[in-house]
Parts: C-alpha cells; sequence; structure tokens
C-alpha cells in the first residue's frame, strides 16, 4: 500500500525584510533584492499600497499603486536589484513583511 502527498508548489526562501509601518502615511523602502530573486512574498497587519521600482533610486509607493489588503499574501515576480517600497494610510503601527524567494 502506497501514500502519495501531494506536495505545494513552492520556491525557497533567499532572504526576508520587515519593513515597520509607523502610522505616518510615509513610503518606505526595502533594501535591494539579492542577485537570485526573481519572486517576492507579501504580507502585512496593515492594508496598504506598493511600488516595485529600479535600484537606481528608492520607489515611493503612493496611494493608487498596488493595493495589498490585510490578511491577504500575494507574491510578485521581480527582477535582481530592485526594491519595493510599501504605504499605508492607517494611523496605527504595523508591518509588511517581505519575503525574497528564488
Amino acid at each position: 500500500m502506497s501514500t502519495y502527498f501531494g506536495k505545494a508548489p513552492s520556491s525557497r526562501i533567499l532572504k526576508a525584510q520587515n519593513i515597520a509601518l509607523s502610522g505616518n502615511a510615509a513610503s518606505t523602502p526595502s533594501t535591494d533584492f539579492t542577485a537570485e530573486t526573481f519572486q517576492i512574498r507579501v504580507a502585512t497587519t496593515l492594508a496598504g499600497w506598493l511600488r516595485i521600482g529600479d535600484n537606481k533610486a528608492d520607489p515611493t509607493a503612493a496611494i493608487g499603486d498596488t493595493f495589498v489588503p490585510t490578511g491577504v499574501v500575494d507574491y510578485f515576480t521581480v527582477t535582481p536589484g530592485q526594491r519595493m517600497a510599501f504605504i499605508s494610510t492607517s494611523t496605527s503601527t504595523g508591518n509588511c513583511s517581505l519575503t525574497e524567494m528564488a
């Protein structure tokens, strides 16, 4: 008798970053993505907006960019060396978890 274990699609975790949200509606950038990062995983304790941009200058997230609700995990395709910025209009403090995946 055999047992089959169906595995979920996955990626290797490369680096985790925590972007602290201070409740002041300011765009907060991440550090550069590693040379092996082609996908990121984003989860946040406060709803907000994100922007992914080149590393030549910090991207500035603005209301109207890609919306990420609370309690949802989203995956995005990126290029090594890019950065992500996140902004929330909440007056509460919170965290945006950014995980770089290979």
